[in-house]
């Protein structure tokens, strides 16, 4: 699981960052 601005920070897709999270 890793952090939403880590996701964010490599590639803005912010419903990326969500699912990840």
């Amino acid at each position: 699981v890793l952090p939403i601005n880590f996701v964010t920070t490599q590639r803005p897709y912010t419903l990326r960052g969500y699912a990840y999270s």
